[in-house]
């Protein structure tokens, strides 16, 4: 499997970051240290590591607290719900994920990519409130409701369960998601 579209966008630095916060948003931490880097370039990679992997729905923001002669910061994420929480929903959306791929799974790539849009055009309705949950898999996924970064997100969460491999680099680098196959567009968000 190759590297995350937005991994590869960074230096080594930004690389280095986008590690320390995947580890350490993973195991839920409350704070952890993380290579400092200059001006806005924590919020950037945060941003970029959200996009790549949209099942750290549970990450709001940070904060973060630096000595001016280190060389990490302390990165002090701001999550949506306590742990306890944050663990039921990653339960429930794996289960979600694993049963919405398990009919496709023996399937060819481009069969199991129109799956994932047929499931969404019949299951998901845009949410005009733009409710918290709306930009992340948690919305689409779980209530049924997504504004266009939370569809993306889930296309691309369920896309990964499938393997297709195929449409990844192309796809979320683009704001609205538009794919072409076999002479047809078909919009995935």
């Amino acid at each position: 499997m190759s590297e995350p579209w937005y991994l590869r966008q960074l230096d080594k630095e930004g690389q280095a970051a986008y590690h320390a916060m995947k580890t350490g948003l993973a195991e839920l931490r409350p704070a952890f240290p993380v290579p400092r880097l200059e001006g806005k370039a924590l919020g950037d990679v945060l941003a970029r590591l959200r996009l790549d992997c949209p099942e750290l729905f549970y990450v709001t923001g940070f904060s973060c607290r630096v000595h001016p002669a280190a060389s990490n910061v302390e990165f002090l994420p701001q999550y949506l719900f306590d742990k306890g929480k944050i663990r039921d929903h990653q339960r429930a959306l794996a289960a979600r994920i694993d049963r919405l791929c398990r009919p496709v799974l023996d399937k060819g790539e481009a069969e199991k990519e129109q799956y994932v849009h047929d499931f969404i055009c019949r299951n998901v309705r845009y949410d005009k409130l733009k409710k918290p949950y709306s930009h992340e898999i948690l919305g689409p996924l779980s209530q049924g409701v997504g504004v266009c970064e939370g569809i993306a997100k889930s296309v691309k969460i369920l896309c990964d369960a499938l393997g297709c491999i195929q449409w990844k680099d192309r796809l979320f680098c683009i704001p609205l998601s538009w794919r072409r196959r076999c002479s047809n567009y078909y919009h995935t968000d």
